[in-house]
C-alpha cells in the first residue's frame, strides 16, 4: 500500500468548495486490509521523520489530524481516496470510487509535509512528501491526474 497522491485543492474563492484529499493505491498483488492502520502528518509531531516512528506506539490523537482505517479490503491496483476539508462530501460523490470523508476540517499542511501509513504498532509502510503548492501537489512526474480517480 503507497500514497501515491496528495492535494490540497484552494482553486475556488469559495472557501465551502475547498478540500483535500490523499489517494493510497494497492501496488501489491495480493489484497490490502487499511485495517489498523493508520495516516498522520509530520507538521503537528515531535518527531518529524517517519522512521523515528518505528518501534514506538504512538496514540492517534484527538484533534482529527490522524485517521484510523476500519477493516477495509482494498484489491490489487485498486486506489483509496481520502477526503477532508469543506467540500469532502462532495468530492467523494461526485467522483465516486473507494474512499472515505475522514473529517470536514482541514488536516494537511498546504505548505508541504510528509505524510505516513503506519501499522498502529509504529511500523511505517509507507511515507510521502510533498512541497509546497497546494494546488499541485501530485507526484512530479508524468501522472496522467485522471488516472488518480479510477
Amino acid at each position: 500500500m503507497e500514497i501515491v497522491g496528495v492535494t490540497n485543492n484552494q482553486s475556488s474563492q469559495n472557501r465551502e468548495l475547498w478540500y483535500e484529499l490523499v489517494i493510497l493505491e494497492n501496488k501489491s498483488t495480493e489484497i490490502a486490509n487499511l485495517g489498523n492502520k493508520w495516516l498522520f502528518g509530520s507538521r503537528d509531531r515531535s518527531s518529524a521523520h517517519p522512521s523515528n516512528l518505528t518501534c514506538a506506539l504512538r496514540s492517534a490523537q484527538e484533534d482529527e489530524d490522524d485517521i484510523v482505517f476500519e477493516n477495509v479490503d482494498i484489491l490489487p491496483g485498486e486506489k483509496f481516496h481520502i477526503y477532508s476539508g469543506n467540500d469532502a462530501e462532495n468530492q467523494l460523490t461526485l467522483y465516486g470510487g473507494k474512499g472515505i470523508v475522514a473529517t470536514t476540517k482541514f488536516i494537511w499542511s498546504d505548505k508541504g509535509e510528509t505524510l505516513t501509513l503506519a501499522t498502529m504498532d509504529g511500523n511505517v509502510i509507507h511515507s510521502y512528501s510533498y512541497g509546497d503548492n497546494p494546488r499541485n501537489i501530485f507526484e512530479e512526474s508524468s501522472t496522467n491526474l485522471s488516472t488518480l480517480f479510477e
